[in-house]
């Protein structure tokens, strides 16, 4: 039995703890709800004549892909490729690396860089109106410095057709709402940066040490972009271990340096006022590897499209006109909605392939091999091979004729009756055989690149 004090302390405990919890979840607790905004952006899908449901948008705009470098994420470029359809598509620059490839010895490409390559040529044959932009890495296709009178246009400045892509330097649109838009690659703003009075002391000492101001910036964007391209093999081991698979320091690294850029070496500024001057509303860039949405002081739109390379990113437009930047996942896509005004957050969400009934999306297990298209790749590798041979091609190209020229006047010489010492004969044996070598070495340099099979019927298609 329980003595009377024991019991009183018992009331009163549990006529405390009623009141207690009665005033905290009546009056002060409330649940917490995360309101989410209503999803403005309408993802269409659109069935393909081999029976494949696909995602289908009126516009798509990818940069930044890096194809024939290590950073390429080309297997899941290609598998974005291969799920996608649109009206429009446009290559904002930096989609194949040939900053990077004319430094090789051995001009080649990996497949699934390959079967990205092929995707597109898919698309642009398919009616799908493909526009390529020259970016910074586009180096080496007739540039505009070695213009000169009697030669050929620069490539890029001719708005040529290449296998029913658009060759251009910036473009511009018009989207549902009646927005203008002006699209270009980015780099023409880096100038920026260099011209910034933060710089300008730094920039002093480069141009007096290095010699000039080319030289200077070209310093400090190599030192930088060296920086964070040097963890790109810690991504690929990073991304190997199973839930690490969208890790990337290369990415982060990127960020605050390209942040640091941005807000205080001008660059943000001078792409603004650009916009601010003009009479568009939008400007569709790349260049920075850097995905999202801004604002200028005047309230026009920003965009930068992402790249493939730390990720893999698309900016798309629905039919009302709506953008969005999607990055592309295993299971799904991270969509990042336009804000719905100057001021105003983007919107983030996850969209699952189960949620837009498309269950079969799953990451292809090994590149194409054959096919039409694939064909095409290799054809449009081997044309762009004869605009941008690699470094090490042109060199010996180079002493093929200092050493023919040579050769041809000493046959001369003998003709004319000088009889050569036996050194020299002895030189002119081991020119002979060096032009023998460097003649086998460029067909080993070609051979490198993949032929087209020309068995293949135009009716085979990618699978």
């Amino acid at each position: 039995m329980q003595n009377t004090e024991t019991t009183g302390f018992l009331i009163n405990f549990r006529s405390l703890w009623r009141s207690a919890t009665s005033f905290s979840f009546s009056n002060t607790y409330k649940p917490r709800i995360n309101k989410q905004p209503p999803r403005r952006f309408s993802f269409e899908t659109q069935e393909r004549p081999d029976g494949r449901q696909v995602l289908y948008f009126p516009f798509a705009s990818v940069s930044d892909v890096h194809w024939g470098t290590r950073a390429c994420r080309a297997k899941r470029f290609a598998h974005m490729m291969h799920h996608t359809e649109s009206a429009e598509l446009h290559g904002v620059g930096d989609m194949i690396d040939l900053k990077y490839m004319v430094k090789k010895e051995y001009w080649n490409i990996g497949p699934w860089h390959r079967e990205g390559i092929a995707h597109v040529l898919r698309k642009a044959e398919e009616g799908t109106k493909v526009l390529y932009y020259r970016g910074n890495h586009e180096t080496g296709m007739r540039e505009i410095v070695d213009h000169k009178a009697g030669n050929p246009a620069p490539l890029w400045r001719t708005n040529r057709e290449i296998m029913g892509i658009k060759l251009v330097y910036d473009h511009e649109r018009t989207d549902p709402q009646g927005r203008r838009h002006y699209m270009t690659h980015g780099d023409v703003f880096d100038y920026g940066a260099f011209e910034s009075e933060k710089l300008a002391g730094l920039m002093k000492i480069l141009i007096a040490v290095l010699g000039s101001k080319k030289h200077a910036e070209g310093f400090i964007y190599n030192v930088c972009n060296g920086a964070y391209e040097s963890l790109y093999s810690v991504d690929s081991l990073m991304q190997s271990i199973p839930g690490l698979e969208h890790t990337s320091l290369a990415a982060e690294a990127k960020k605050a340096f390209k942040e640091y850029i941005n807000e205080r070496l001008d660059i943000r500024r001078v792409i603004s006022e650009a916009l601010d001057d003009s009479d568009h509303d939008v400007m569709i860039y790349g260049h920075s590897h850097m995905p999202g949405f801004d604002w200028t002081p005047g309230g026009k739109m920003l965009i930068n499209d992402g790249c493939s390379t730390e990720h893999v990113n698309m900016l798309v437009q629905d039919r009302s006109g709506t953008f969005a930047i999607l990055t592309w996942h295993k299971d799904g896509m991270a969509v990042e909605e336009e804000p719905e005004g100057p001021g105003s957050p983007s919107h983030h969400y996850f969209v699952s392939w189960k949620e837009l009934g498309l269950d079969h999306f799953s990451a292809p297990d090994a590149p194409l091999q054959t096919g039409r298209y694939t064909d095409m790749a290799d054809r449009a590798l081997r044309i762009i091979y004869r605009l941008a041979p690699p470094r090490a091609h042109t060199e010996v190209k180079e002493r093929q004729f200092l050493h023919r020229h040579m050769l041809e006047n000493f046959d001369l010489a003998v003709d004319m009756g000088y009889e050569p010492r036996p050194e020299e004969f002895m030189a002119y044996h081991r020119m002979l055989a060096d032009l023998r070598y460097e003649e086998a070495w460029l067909q080993k340099m070609k051979s490198s690149l993949p032929r087209p099979d020309l068995s293949f019927t135009p009716a085979e298609h990618i699978s």
